[in-house]
This record gives C-alpha cells, structure tokens and sequence, in this order.
C-alpha cells in the first residue's frame, strides 16, 4: 500500500504490567512504521502508577482516554463516533468485553470499514448465569455482524468464543500470546539479591506466582497448597506477586496459618523478570485460563511449571516434559506433582530447560506480532 494501514486499538483499560495490554503494546510498537499508524484508546483511565501513555507516544502512537462511568454508559457511543471520524482508521481493533460491545457499534454509526475483536480469556459474562451475564451475551451475539473477524488468543480460546457466543468458526483465528523473550532469559546473577530484597531465604526451595488476586486465580488453594509442602519440608517459600481484592483475605489466612515467614505477598511489582529469576517452581491454581502470559513468562525464564489443566494451558505446558498439569480441581495430585518438583532438583533443571525451549520456538512476541500484521494486511481489503 502506498499509505500506512490505520489501526485504532480500543481497550477497556490500558495500562502497564496488565496482560491484555501487555499484547497490544508491542503490537504498536515492534510494528513497522512505514506500513501502520496506530492509536490506542482506553475506555477508563489507568492507575497513575501503570499510566502507559509516555511509552505509547515514544512508539509514535497517539494515547487518548474515555471517560466512561460504568458498563452500561451508552453516552460512550457518541464519544466514540466522534474521535473514529477524526482519525478514520481503516482497522477499529477491540479488546475485552466493553471495548468489542461499544466498539463495534460506533465503528459501524462511524463507517469505519473493518472491526476486529480479541478475546483474551473466558470471562465471567461467557459462562455466567446472571441476567447481566445473559444480557450480556445476548448483545455480543446479536451483534456480531459488525465484526469483520475475531481472535483467541490461543486455540483454546478460540473454541471457548465459538462455545459461548456462537461465533462462527471460519470466523475467528486463534494468534497465541507472545512474550519478550529477551527480558526473561535465564539471568541468575541477581538471584542472591533479589532474594535477599524480597525476604527468601537463600537456601529454600521457592515457589511463586504472578496474577490478579481474585477469585479465578483462586491463590488461598495456592496457598494451601504449598502449606502441606512446608509441614513436610521446612525449606519451602512461597511468594505471590500481584494486587487485588483478595489481598486482604488472603493476609489474613497466611496470618491464621501461621505462615508469616514462609509466605510473601509481595504485591503489585514492575520487576517480575527479576523475581521471576529468583524462583524454583512456577505453580498456578487458576480455575480458567484464556493463555496465561504468566506461565508463558515463567518457561522464558526456565522455570517448570505445575497447573491444572484449564484453558490454554495444555497448549501451553507439556505434562511431564516442561512441568506438571493435573486435572482440574485435583489437589491431592496438584500436591503429589509439586512435592516432587521440591524434593528434585534434577527434574526441576532439566524440566526448566525444556521449558524455555518451548517458549522460544512457539511464544515469542516477534512471531505474535508478525501473526497479527499479517492479519491487518489479510482483512484490508478481504475477508477474515
């Protein structure tokens, strides 16, 4: 072409260190310059601390926030044609619910020719039974037509979207998460330190963690979990990296526990390459998953993992080559594949090592950006 496409990506919120954002930003910028202009648009305004707009505007992306005042504030509509008209894109890109819901409808009232919406993971409203999950669904449903082409981000999640919303499967593409691989390569030089900052003891045998604190992510099992490893083996820590509203409940049961020193909630961080490289064991008791960035992470940083089998994480961790994924809801064998993770460090190296194998063959961001402009490309002027 002899202008660059013009692709607007729409968010329910944009900010740093959150995994959907974490996708759509090297989109922007790792994304040829001569061939795509971008601008990001977020519906709510991020935390001040994880305000992305200086990297966003360093990539010569335009940054511009929407005041929207609650899932169900039409008035965002209006707001939405007007900026579409002004910067035309030829692509409008939407991510999570209240961006592909709004989105779509103003880029159809704003003529913007082609609509893309990933979905990044099975969210409450796909599999609730609440009237605002109903409702919900029913709209997304009812107004596919406005979408040009969905995309999971990761076959599971493709085939969780064709479940629940009925999109058609010749419809939408599966594009896996890609993760910056040169960030979370085996760097253990600063291993003693970071572990000395965070509290760890330098001789135990650390499993960690990184997500919301939320109920999907359900991190009291995780905690559970790890507790009956520590009555059996005292040199076991757990560290758990993140912020949400189970934080509270979760200080609470490590205090009842009585695991003050044997478990850290570290909170919120902007490091977690470094803590990651401080770690023996990546665990995840979440009960869904769309791809999980996270585990993706953790193999880049050679660490084997031990989750329950939901969501992507089959596509993601080969049982009993780069970790161990039990069924879910299994706590006895999440417990059983654990222990001998603690109890091996022989396993735990060369499990390690195949995991990051598998995260440079199949997760890099370079092959997921290349994935996503060939999509750009495909539907200018073509279908899905």
């Amino acid at each position: 072409m002899d202008t660059p496409i013009r692709i607007c990506h729409l968010i329910s919120s944009c900010m740093t260190n959150h995994g959907p954002s974490n996708i759509l930003l090297p989109i922007v910028r790792r994304s040829d310059p001569l061939l795509y202009r971008f601008a990001i648009w977020s519906l709510y305004p991020p935390p001040p601390n994880r305000n992305p707009e200086e990297l966003i505007r360093e990539s010569g992306a335009e940054f511009q926030v929407f005041g929207m005042a609650s899932f169900f504030d039409i008035r965002i509509v209006a707001s939405l044609v007007r900026q579409l008209e002004i910067f035309r894109p030829d692509i409008l890109h939407c991510h999570l619910v209240r961006a592909n819901l709004y989105g779509r409808i103003a880029a159809r009232l704003a003529r913007v020719p082609i609509v893309i919406c990933t979905h990044h993971g099975i969210d409450d409203y796909m599999v609730g039974n609440r009237v605002r999950d109903r409702a919900v669904r029913s709209v997304e449903r009812l107004t596919d037509s406005l979408v040009t082409c969905h995309v999971g981000v990761s076959e599971s999640m493709r085939r969780a979207a064709i479940q629940h919303l009925n999109i058609a499967p010749d419809k939408i593409v599966a594009i896996p998460n890609g993760v910056d691989l040169a960030v979370y390569s085996q760097n253990r030089e600063e291993r003693t330190v970071v572990r000395q900052e965070l509290g760890l003891d330098p001789n135990s045998v650390v499993v960690g963690s990184v997500g919301m604190l939320n109920r999907t992510k359900d991190f009291r099992l995780l905690v559970q979990v790890v507790k009956a490893s520590i009555d059996s083996n005292a040199i076991v820590q757990l560290i758990i990296i993140g912020d949400g509203d189970e934080r509270t409940s979760l200080e609470a049961m490590v205090a009842k526990l009585g695991l003050s020193r044997s478990v850290v909630l570290a909170g919120f961080r902007t490091d977690v390459p470094r803590v990651l490289a401080a770690l023996d064991i990546f665990a995840l008791t979440s009960r869904s998953e769309g791809f999980s960035l996270a585990v993706a992470e953790a193999m880049a940083s050679g660490l084997p993992c031990v989750a329950f089998d939901v969501g992507a994480l089959g596509e993601l961790v080969v049982d009993g080559e780069s970790g161990f994924l039990v069924r879910a809801g299994d706590v006895d064998a999440f417990c059983i594949a654990l222990r001998h993770l603690i109890e091996g460090p022989e396993l735990r190296l060369a499990m390690g090592q195949v995991a990051e194998r598998r995260a440079r063959t199949l997760f890099s961001v370079d092959l997921m950006v290349r994935r996503y402009n060939r999509l750009y490309d495909r539907t200018v002027g073509s279908d899905c």
